[in-house]
């Protein structure tokens, strides 16, 4: 029987109920680039702004949003916000040097930007997979924007799946923090 904090169940839950969008003002995409020591690819910032989260255009990964401190639904919303994920994983053993978490699938498969170059603080427009325990990178789309085409579709059912999962969730009853 599934308990309250089975990652499973609340992803299960998580895709059963559509994702409401939000637009993200800009100033929070920076603040996050800030935090990061990063610049996002362009694609990516325009889909952020958008929808700020959910999933993909192509419904294979769910994406974390960006922190959005304007009003409380808007912070609940984004409890799981990127710059959160992506300081979780830095201590994963094996994790990319200066990848930056933009989501992950159901297996707990992570969703990566990478810088362009070990100097560089712009992130390249490719989309990579990465696997927690096999530690393999795999390019899942040229750019973020290629979400929407069938040879991402074809890419993503190739990436391994990890038959074990990470807790990176905010667990029931701890607080958002940014």
């Amino acid at each position: 029987m599934p308990t309250v904090h089975d990652d499973t169940l609340a992803y299960e839950t998580l895709l059963a109920v559509p994702y409401m969008s939000f637009p993200l003002e800009s100033r929070f995409i920076e603040a996050a680039e800030q935090s990061l020591g990063i610049r996002f690819p362009a694609s990516y910032v325009r889909f952020m702004r958008e929808s700020n989260g959910g999933t993909t255009p192509d419904d294979r990964w769910l994406l974390h949003p960006i922190y959005d401190a304007s009003d409380r639904t808007r912070i609940n919303r984004t409890c799981n916000h990127l710059v959160r994920e992506t300081e979780r994983a830095r201590g994963l053993e094996g994790f990319p040097e200066g990848a930056v978490v933009i989501g992950e699938n159901l297996e707990h498969v992570f969703l990566l930007l990478l810088p362009d170059s070990s100097q560089s603080r712009e992130l390249s427009d490719t989309v990579y997979a990465w696997h927690p325990f096999h530690r393999d990178l795999d390019t899942v789309v040229d750019d973020f924007s290629d979400f929407d085409s069938a040879s991402a579709g074809k890419r993503a059912d190739q990436c391994a799946t990890v038959p074990w999962r990470i807790p990176l969730r905010v667990q029931r009853g701890q607080n958002c923090t940014r």
